[in-house]
């Protein structure tokens, strides 16, 4: 009963962190902005696909004393970042630039990234992750963290942080994933006891901040 402690994994990968292209030419992904005008729909898909994971996970997990939690994209976290963000650029900072794109997307597939531009900490942090599960090139992975270093790059950030990420994301990028020491995450039980070892948080990212 009361607030656990959860898991809380963050991986720090630096704008200028290189990044080499494995695969044929064939796998390179084409890529597009996510922006106000398309977001609302990629927000919309990702749902759809997160709820199909999560029955997915219940059909295939033996341990009946186990619960899956997950908080669900919502449009209105998304907006409310980007809301932040811009807000900080015109009336605090006085900047001259304007925030367009909110994350970048692979034309063939479901994988995405969004980002939130954090200027007072020089961090461009994602959102939002996804990647493709029948997607079998890593090249598409690399192509949207490069879309995050540009962006990054645009906005003199030094580095791009993701929270919970897959450690084939890791792997591909040959960086560590290592413990949070701030913005640890908590969930409350308030009703039947509940053994928090048999609690997954899907998805422990920074869109449900």
């Amino acid at each position: 009963m009361g607030w656990a402690l959860c898991r809380s994994d963050e991986m720090i990968i630096p704008a200028s962190h290189s990044i080499v292209d494995q695969g044929s030419h064939q796998d390179t992904a084409i890529l597009e902005d996510v922006t106000d005008n398309n977001v609302r729909d990629t927000i919309a898909r990702d749902d759809i696909l997160l709820r199909k994971k999560l029955m997915e996970k219940l059909q295939e997990c033996v341990d009946s004393e186990k619960v899956f939690v997950a908080v669900t994209p919502e449009m209105n976290c998304i907006q409310w970042l980007a809301a932040r963000s811009r807000f900080l650029v015109q009336h605090a900072l006085k900047l001259d630039q304007h925030i367009g794109a909110l994350g970048a997307k692979d034309t063939r597939s479901d994988s995405f990234v969004l980002w939130y531009h954090d200027l007072l900490h020089d961090e461009l942090y994602i959102t939002r992750w996804r990647l493709d599960p029948t997607v079998s090139s890593g090249n598409v992975a690399r192509a949207l963290i490069r879309a995050a270093q540009e962006e990054a790059k645009r906005w003199k950030l030094s580095k791009i942080v993701i929270w919970d990420p897959e450690p084939i994301l890791a792997d591909l990028l040959q960086l560590s994933i290592k413990p949070r020491d701030s913005s640890l995450s908590c969930l409350g039980f308030f009703s039947a006891p509940l053994n928090t070892k048999d609690v997954e948080w899907v998805l422990n990212e920074k869109y449900a901040w």
